[in-house]
């Protein structure tokens, strides 16, 4: 079991549009077999996170894959300020 700290930064004039793909994409992420939680949140304006608890690396390569996941991505596309930053974290009680 892993977790992922994703942190985005997004133009504000996306964020609304952004929120609403992001919204969709958790919704469905969350019924994915490996995905124990998925959240995403506003950490400050303009700066989202997406908070991940996967089983596996194999539950989160299926993840990545799923045709939902990649319309995501590229309706996001353009929306960044600057690249995300990604976090790989063990947890220390699984």
């Amino acid at each position: 079991m892993f977790c992922l700290h994703v942190r985005c930064y997004i133009r504000p004039e996306k964020l609304a549009e952004f929120q609403r793909i992001a919204l969709t994409l958790m919704e469905k992420t969350r019924c994915e077999p490996g995905c124990l939680s998925y959240d995403i949140g506003e950490e400050e304006p303009g700066v989202v996170a997406w908070i991940e608890r996967w089983e596996n690396d194999e539950a989160l390569a299926v993840h990545k894959s799923a045709p939902y996941f990649i319309e995501s991505e590229e309706a996001i596309d353009g929306f960044f300020t600057k690249p995300a930053e990604v976090h790989r974290l063990v947890p220390f009680i699984k």
